[in-house]
């Protein structure tokens, strides 16, 4: 990777940063495993009524 892609992967690293900026919330999970999947699926899946499912955006890098 250059330095600048480098920065710019860094700078999704600062959670605050992304919420500020992007208004949304950034997790990063480092190992593609189906339990981890499940439990974020699980935690941040669904609307405060818990029944309205939300998206999630997937980036591989």
């Amino acid at each position: 990777m250059t330095p600048a892609d480098q920065q710019q992967i860094a700078s999704l690293m600062d959670h605050n940063g992304v919420k500020a900026v992007y208004h949304l919330d950034l997790y990063v999970e480092r190992v593609v495993d189906f339990h981890r999947q499940a439990y974020w699926s699980g935690v941040l899946g669904f609307s405060h009524d818990r029944t309205t499912a939300k998206g999630f955006a997937e980036i591989t890098l």
